[in-house]
């Protein structure tokens, strides 16, 4: 993969429905997709994470396997302000983790990824994406590194449940939300 960073802004205004134990999140990352079931244990993610409703975190992940998988979270985030991450790699498995220009930290990664992308995750059908209709979450700036320059990411758009919805727009800004909201 020829893609060395990852950059957006993260902005909510209609928070997300959680379950008790279960976070709900939104993030960038670099991975290496498992097969068949599209859950990543060698990923590299930084992002916004909310575990007990009311309290969204910045958090920023890594890991090789089940067993080696690191999360840290920062500071508050607040509904409906901006929130800039970023993610740089570098050849040797380096990686550094950026929230609103200030790094967060680094790791180091073993594996090289195979896949790049922005996520929006929740863990049971009872919890609720962040977004309305009338007012999604919006990914926008949303940049990939290549060949040393920052250009508008390329990828794909898909959803896994049939209220989740996500559009791409000319601008570039990813809009997700949740029809139940």
């Amino acid at each position: 993969m020829d893609t060395y960073g990852l950059r957006a802004t993260m902005t909510w205004t209609v928070p997300p429905r959680l379950v008790q134990g279960y976070p709900v999140s939104t993030w960038i990352a670099f991975a290496v997709p498992s097969g068949g079931h599209g859950v990543s244990l060698q990923i590299a993610q930084v992002g916004w994470i909310e575990i007990d409703p009311g309290e969204p975190h910045v958090f920023w992940e890594w890991g090789t396997s089940s067993s080696d998988s690191h999360r840290l979270l920062g500071r508050a985030v607040q509904l409906g302000l901006p929130l800039k991450v970023e993610i740089e790699r570098a050849n040797d498995g380096g990686v550094t983790f950026y929230a609103d220009d200030v790094v967060l930290g680094t790791a180091y990664v073993p594996w090289t990824p195979t896949a790049a992308g922005a996520f929006a995750e929740t863990h049971v059908v009872s919890e609720y994406l962040p977004g309305s209709r009338s007012q999604p979450e919006v990914i926008s700036g949303f940049d990939e590194k290549a060949g040393g320059r920052w250009v508008p990411y390329a990828g794909q758009v898909f959803t896994t449940s049939s209220q989740f919805h996500v559009t791409l727009s000319a601008d570039n800004a990813v809009r997700i939300w949740d029809d139940r909201q």
